[in-house]
């Protein structure tokens, strides 16, 4: 009665969900909040950079008069070190970046220009930042290098970052802040909070 169709292949069926407007909605939604949420930063830059006077003088009148001098100059000071510190950390880095994309493009890793820098300064963060140096060219080159390029790669992103932690940063640092290289290499081993508060 019922024909016997074992020697007939099954077609596949493909379900695919129409493009519905609460979809479009979600979606143009995220990307708005996004968008306002990134608009503000110039906004944000530019009052705190016109506001700075004011600032500056707002904390001077929160001492004395007769120790408003010394806050000025403490103030300045403060500024400056933040500046030098700031430039310092984008100096390494920098270096840092340029032999990092150099060992990534002698290994044969895809994007070694973009990798390079990532892994760079991503290993400027204290405590963590080697293993977050190390994330990004694995990640790259997990389906493209062999095993042996994988261990240099990760033997260079290592050693990289022990010579720049341990040499170049105290290095470059502490004569721009004129800081004993000691803490600031316990500070790039351990973190914050510890040498550099103590000098």
């Amino acid at each position: 009665m019922i024909p016997d169709d074992r020697n007939k292949k099954a077609l596949p069926v493909q379900v695919q969900e129409a493009p519905g407007l609460t979809r479009m909605i979600a979606a143009g939604a995220q990307c708005s909040e996004v968008g306002l949420a990134a608009s503000f930063v110039p906004y944000l830059i530019y009052f705190m950079l016109t506001c700075k006077a004011h600032a500056h003088t707002a904390t001077l009148h929160m001492f004395p008069k007769h120790h408003r001098l010394t806050a000025y100059r403490t103030i300045g000071r403060i500024s400056e070190m933040v500046r030098a510190f700031i430039v310092s950390n984008l100096l390494v880095g920098l270096i840092n970046a340029a032999a990092t994309s150099v060992v990534f493009w002698w290994v044969g890793l895809s994007y070694f220009y973009f990798l390079g820098p990532i892994s760079a300064f991503a290993g400027l963060i204290p405590n963590l930042g080697v293993f977050f140096a190390v994330l990004p060219p694995i990640a790259a080159g997990m389906g493209t290098l062999l095993h042996g390029g994988l261990f240099i790669v990760c033997g260079a992103v290592v050693g990289l970052h022990l010579v720049t932690m341990n040499l170049l940063y105290p290095k470059v640092i502490g004569q721009r802040l004129r800081l004993n290289p000691l803490p600031l290499l316990w500070h790039s081993c351990f973190g914050p909070g510890y040498g550099v508060r103590s000098v």
